[in-house]
């Protein structure tokens, strides 16, 4: 199921959908025109699940993130989830210093529209708007500045923020402990995510993350902005990027000059 920028939907066969994206000539308005490529498997997820047990976890990483995860990891993203026994609202500054060398090196002028879907203290936000972006901004913490106040865990939050305000990027920079489920959520609903993550979430990986980032990088899909300055809180944090496709990585990704270089996984 494609859905078009006026709300219109089409069932179209997804081998046409991408000879339409991967055309020289049609692919960059026919991605514009469509709000994300990848509709048919957003359309599978429901606008709802329980993380809070580990049967509707283990669901949800299947459809999400597969692979094997240890009792440990799976106790630890139970717990800290919203409703789970260790729950409670992260929230780490990030520093605008730290969004700048993003801003340098991705055209997000291409994109109809940004969402944070984690939008804490607003750093991300602020940095877009002072290039002139539009931002739409959500947090689950009802004591933060947004636009809407959901579970960011939740499918049903991405389609609600669509309904109001039409996105082709999800930049954020998540509750850490949670990013194993944030991460493939967010690529499901827009073709351009970014997400602000520390680095061991690369360099010391579980075996499913690394299975899944290899993928994105076997398929053209990834890209990593090193080198960022420290943040407010002394660490030094990654930007990992997610296409839709490799023609929109090649499209969205500016030549980077400078001491903040990408790095694409090719």
């Amino acid at each position: 199921m494609v859905e078009y920028g006026g709300g219109a939907f089409e069932r179209m066969n997804v081998s046409v959908a991408q000879q339409l994206l991967l055309d020289e000539e049609s692919a960059w308005g026919a991605a514009r025109t469509l709000r994300t490529v990848a509709t048919t498997r957003a359309a599978r997820l429901p606008d709802s699940w329980d993380l809070t047990s580990r049967e509707g976890l283990s669901a949800a990483m299947g459809e999400l993130m597969p692979g094997a995860y240890s009792d440990r990891h799976l106790g630890r993203l139970v717990n800290r989830v919203p409703g789970g026994k260790q729950f409670q609202y992260e929230c780490v500054p990030t520093g605008i210093e730290e969004v700048r060398p993003l801003l340098e090196s991705i055209r997000f002028d291409e994109c109809a529209g940004i969402f944070d879907p984690w939008c804490g203290t607003g750093g991300v936000a602020r940095a877009f708007r002072e290039a002139g972006h539009s931002v739409f901004g959500n947090d689950a913490n009802p004591a933060c500045v947004a636009h809407m106040h959901r579970d960011a865990l939740q499918p049903g939050t991405y389609r609600e923020a669509m309904k109001v305000y039409s996105y082709e990027a999800i930049v954020a920079s998540p509750w850490f402990a949670v990013l194993d489920v944030a991460l493939p959520l967010a690529t499901r609903f827009a073709p351009v995510v970014a997400f602000h993550v520390p680095g061991h979430y690369v360099t010391d990986a579980t075996a499913a993350r690394t299975k899944y980032l290899a993928k994105l990088q076997e398929e053209g899909r990834l890209a990593l902005l090193l080198g960022l300055p420290r943040g407010p809180m002394g660490r030094r944090c990654v930007w990992v990027c997610v296409f839709a496709t490799r023609e929109w990585r090649e499209r969205m990704l500016k030549p980077v000059v400078g001491r903040n270089e990408v790095w694409l996984l090719k």
